[in-house]
């Protein structure tokens, strides 16, 4: 199965006569077709750019009527991703050296107790606190705020095979996301790996997954309907 990046769908008019095309490659695993005609079933193996709903009704009594297709196609799709991992990792650990701002807030407006935040770490985690100031039980209108920059540096780990593997999964799942539609469901994922020396491996992620990939595409130059049922002559 051929996978592309997502593109974003074009904008049509609410009123312009649409079809329903793939988005891409995949198994028709479920579908809604509230206007137009559906032209695939359940199981049918489907292209990128194939018609699945369409814009135009066809009858036997008159010609072709364009209308708006409006639906949802579901199918199995299936993502791969490759890359090369090594053994030897470096995340980034907090190293125990912080930074602490702090800022009043008056009755909904802050007042900064600090001229910059500027801790001078490359790296760093950040904490945000609020604690309400009361004067004896009562509520004063201050909130007192501060955050926390708690500066990181790499620190190298060095990982058995299974948890590069898990490593490597999570890793190459993240560059997957973006090529999936925002209704998806998470089917089924193998990882596969050829270990090129004692540190490097090169790992292969195939995930599987139902998702939503109609998206509406205008018919282009729609014929305007006659109002002559088809068959009847033109001529006097």
């Amino acid at each position: 199965v051929n996978v592309a990046e997502q593109k974003k769908p074009p904008e049509i008019a609410d009123d312009a006569p649409c079809d329903i095309i793939a988005s891409k490659d995949g198994v028709i695993s479920s579908y809604t077709a509230t206007s137009g005609t559906a032209k695939i079933k359940e199981g049918d193996s489907v292209l990128a750019g194939q018609l699945l709903i369409s814009g135009v009704m066809q009858s036997e009594i008159i010609n072709a009527r364009y209308t708006k297709a409006t639906g949802e196609v579901f199918a199995r799709t299936w993502h791969t991703k490759t890359d090369t991992f090594s053994t030897k990792i470096y995340p980034l650990c907090e190293n125990g050296k912080q930074k602490t701002y702090l800022t009043l807030n008056i009755f909904g407006k802050d007042l900064n107790l600090f001229f910059k935040k500027n801790p001078h770490f490359e790296t760093y985690n950040e904490e945000n606190y609020q604690k309400d100031i009361n004067f004896f039980g009562a509520y004063s209108g201050l909130k007192l705020k501060s955050s926390v920059l708690k500066q990181t540096e790499p620190k190298e780990q060095i990982l058995c095979e299974e948890e590069l593997l898990k490593y490597a999964e999570k890793k190459l799942f993240e560059k997957i996301i973006p090529e999936l539609s925002e209704n998806y469901t998470p089917l089924n994922q193998n990882i596969s790996f050829e270990k090129l020396s004692d540190e490097t491996y090169k790992i292969t992620l195939t995930a599987e997954f139902n998702e939503q990939i109609g998206i509406s595409v205008p018919i282009e130059n729609p014929i305007e309907p006659s109002s002559k049922p088809k068959g009847e002559n033109s001529g006097e």
